[in-house]
């Protein structure tokens, strides 16, 4: 495992460089938006497999609906009655899971579903399938 890469839960990691990286040039909110990655991935709503673009195919996608986001200060907006959710993206590697962006888009966030997600990823899973 690279020696950046720290641990975000249950073999899930991401890159320490990477978040410095956004921390330095930005945007500061998605930078802030990291912590809400180890709630998706504990308890996602859905999980897509295969991003549809080229050297995604086995790429993994996690959505979900946490309650607030940041904004660039850091401060927690709510994020009631707004349609959008959260989708955490990783590739797996031999050592665990490993999260190369996250973003929030329009869609549902009862159902988890973002939307045109039928032409973002090449297709669903059940929320109890474990994927590793």
């Amino acid at each position: 495992m690279p020696a950046d890469y720290i641990p975000i839960c249950g073999g899930w990691y991401i890159s320490l460089d990477a978040l410095e990286k956004i921390r330095e040039v930005g945007p500061q909110s998605k930078f802030h938006d990291a912590n809400l990655i180890e709630a998706i991935v504990q308890s996602p709503l859905k999980k897509f497999l295969d991003l549809n673009r080229q050297g995604f195919k086995g790429a993994m996608c996690l959505s979900g609906a946490p309650p607030h986001r940041f904004d660039n200060d850091g401060e927690q907006l709510a994020t009631t009655g707004s349609r959008r959710v959260f989708l955490v993206f990783s590739t797996l590697k031999n050592y665990g899971n490993v999260v190369f962006d996250w973003e929030w888009r329009p869609g549902d966030p009862k159902t988890g579903y973002p939307d045109s997600w039928e032409q973002a990823f090449g297709g669903e899973t059940k929320n109890d399938q474990h994927i590793e």
